[in-house]
């Protein structure tokens, strides 16, 4: 009587407790794993799933005077705008004119003070800079636009009160909407925009979403337009860049009225002496030339092919590099925006950047994008040296659980069983032919029994060169972990490529067998393929004689009886081929995660969503008398808005097209090829050839 299964387990854990350990370490990190990704997925962040024809971050298709209203805070009464109000605004012809005033958030809070305000005028918008109590010497360019608590001739009035707990304009005739704000610190990359940025892209162009519809329908419910025939500027784009420009303008006021103390400011650069900062340039100039020759040999094409095409470990490499030769560049974007802002800019036709933003995005998202690379491409190399030093204590039992436990039982052992299974055993209780299925299984075992020596072989070299081989895979190691990823992917590639040749050789054998039955069964009902004209003609009288169709007839009853053992060994490769690239697959999607994933982005979400431009939000905060008061801030990505094209590109990684078409009609498998969408997600340039010229010119 054999052991009952638990006590046979008990036996395995007993004699192997190296291989329990594993599997209890294996145990409790994929545990650990769910567990975080729950915490993420249900606590942190909302839970999202993309659809399948889910739209990328689109810019709002609004125009400067309908983008007043990006998105309401609330769907209640009391958070949107009064619609009555608005209506009486428009429609009364005892105001004049109706003015938008922008009132810093410092500035509102001056309960009782009182001063002079300085700003901006243009048409009816009236952006608020500064307040003085007395008027300096120097406004740089400002104006006085109104009074805090005082009058100014000729200029509105913000009077507190303290009933109403806010500043209010003096009656004058017409009619005001207050509108505060916290002014944004553009050195900090905060600033507001209507257009939501576009940190990642697949290079696909969605239609426009409908809540960009809904919200150019609800900028018809705000005025634009007061009773007399002159129009009012209600946020233009003028408007927006004198908000923007609102922390700047009071720096400069400062700097201009309290010279005497300060120190002058010089470069930050301009201690370092010209001889060094040649030979630094110099320096990256060398380090460009040469990634961009690694790049190039990488993909330099032989008999059709390339090393980016055939490894995944060049993939990687290829990759790396592109974004390590691409960072004096996109820093130097960084400090000098100019070069992707400016419409006379060439550099970006010229270097093929997927630029899908403007104005400040364009400044923003670069610099996101690159600090997200760097802090991705550190922890790689963290994960990297924390496992060498794991498999250096334990370099013999992984080393043994990988190629004998994993790929020589499995790839050559097991595999060897099920052919003889399938060539002699009829599997399954199914008639095969005796014949043919001996024929393909000696064939199939001779070749397993090849392979099986030669790479025992080969293990046996490997260990005697166990010195040099350590010393690549600590280079490997130092490379990050996404790099031991597609060694691994690239090594069981290796080892396994005889499945990929029987794999190749049974599909070619049904293919054929299957085009063949179908030509017969056609000649059977008296029709043929024209191959010329992509169709099924009818056969001529002439052509349809006996002999034919008895020659048909032996030939289809042959196909038909040698078909399902032909199909036995084509499922049982076709099979083996497609564990081997869902492996491969699930492999390629880790290498996603480590060099794509968000998580600058969303430390940044947490510690300033500022920086996150996701529009502009309007609360309405009540009116009374002849003023509306209005509180502007800006709408931070949601996480939908910021994964969505992470979530497609690692949908996409490694997806096998068709399956079970291709099965069914014999065709190999094909994966879906996603480095064009993963460039694009990167924000690489197409030309890597001109980073060289771009830094050249950078120096002069």
């Amino acid at each position: 009587m054999s052991l009952p299964l638990w006590d046979a387990l008990l036996a395995v854990i007993h004699h192997k407790p190296a291989l329990y350990r594993l599997l209890a370490v294996l145990l409790a990190l994929t545990l650990l794993y769910v567990l975080i990704v729950s915490v993420l997925t249900f606590v942190v962040f909302p839970e999202y799933k993309v659809p399948e024809n889910a739209p990328v971050l689109e810019r709002p298709l609004l125009s400067p005077h309908q983008s007043f209203l990006v998105d309401s805070a609330s769907s209640s009464a009391n958070n949107s705008p009064s619609k009555s109000f608005y209506r009486h605004l428009n429609n009364s012809s005892h105001f004049k004119m109706h003015y938008h005033i922008y009132l810093p958030v410092n500035v509102a809070r001056k309960k009782f003070t009182k001063a002079v305000l300085v700003g901006h005028e243009i048409e009816n918008a009236i952006v608020v800079v500064q307040f003085f109590a007395e008027l300096p010497k120097n406004l740089a360019g400002l104006s006085v636009v109104a009074g805090l608590n005082k009058s100014v001739e000729g200029r509105p009035s913000l009077v507190y009160d303290e009933n109403l707990g806010r500043h209010f304009v003096e009656e004058d005739g017409h009619t005001y909407t207050v509108v505060t704000f916290a002014p944004p610190n553009l050195r900090n990359l905060e600033y507001f925009t209507v257009d939501a940025i576009l940190l990642q892209s697949t290079g696909k162009v969605e239609k426009s979403s409908p809540a960009e519809t809904s919200i150019a329908q609800s900028v018809s419910m705000l005025p634009t337009k007061s009773s007399s025939e002159e129009g009012c500027a209600v946020f233009g784009e003028n408007v927006l860049e004198k908000i923007n420009s609102c922390q700047s303008d009071r720096d400069t006021l400062d700097r201009l009225n309290k010279r005497s103390w300060r120190l002058p400011s010089t470069p930050t650069l301009s201690w370092v002496p010209s001889q060094l900062v040649f030979l630094l340039h110099f320096l990256i100039f060398c380090i460009i030339s040469i990634l961009t020759f690694c790049i190039n040999c990488l993909n330099h094409t032989v008999l059709g092919t390339s090393l980016v095409e055939r490894s995944a470990f060049f993939k990687q490499l290829d990759l790396r590099l592109r974004q390590v030769a691409y960072f004096p560049a996109q820093f130097s974007f960084y400090r000098n925006s100019a070069i992707l802002t400016d419409p006379s800019s060439d550099w970006p036709k010229i270097l093929q950047l997927p630029v899908y933003n403007e104005k400040y995005n364009i400044n923003n998202s670069n610099y996101i994008n690159l600090y997200n690379s760097i802090w991705l491409i550190v922890n790689d190399i963290l994960i990297g040296l924390t496992l060498h030093n794991t498999f250096t204590k334990n370099r013999e039992f992984l080393l043994k659980l990988l190629n004998e436990t994993l790929l020589n039982d499995f790839a050559v052992a097991h595999l060897h069983q099920l052919v003889q299974w399938v060539s002699k055993e009829h599997p399954y209780g199914f008639k095969l032919n005796d014949e043919l299925g001996q024929f393909m299984g000696s064939m199939f075992t001779w070749t397993l029994e090849a392979w099986g020596n030669l790479f025992l072989r080969a293990l046996e070299i490997a260990n005697s060169q166990s010195i040099f081989i350590s010393y690549v895979f600590k280079c490997i190691c130092y490379m990050g972990f996404s790099f031991i990823i597609a060694a691994v992917v690239d090594y069981v590639n290796l080892v396994t490529i005889h499945i990929h040749f029987f794999n190749v050789v049974t599909t070619k054998v049904y293919f054929r067998q299957i085009e063949a039955l179908k030509s017969l069964w056609q000649l059977f009902r008296g029709k043929k393929y024209n191959v010329l004209r992509n169709r099924i003609d009818n056969l001529d009288e002439d052509q349809f004689r006996v002999d034919r169709l008895l020659l048909g007839t032996l030939m289809f009853t042959i196909l038909i009886y040698l078909l399902p053992t032909t199909f036995a060994f084509y499922l049982l490769f076709y099979a083996a081929e497609a564990l081997i690239l869902t492996g491969a697959k699930w492999c390629s999607k880790l290498l996603v995660v480590l060099n794509m994933y968000p998580l600058f982005v969303l430390l940044l979400k947490l510690k300033n969503s500022r920086r996150l431009q996701g529009g502009i939000i309007f609360e309405s905060r009540g009116g009374a008398k002849s003023t509306n008061w209005v509180h502007m801030s800006n709408k931070a990505l949601t996480s939908e808005e910021i994964f969505v094209n992470f979530w497609r590109v690692f949908r996409n990684e490694g997806k096998i097209e068709r399956i079970v078409l291709n099965f069914a009609e014999g065709r190999h498998i094909t994966v879906r090829d996603t480095a064009s969408m993963k460039f694009h997600y990167l924000r690489l340039p197409a030309q890597y050839d001109k980073l060289i010229e771009h830094w050249r010119s950078a120096g002069k």
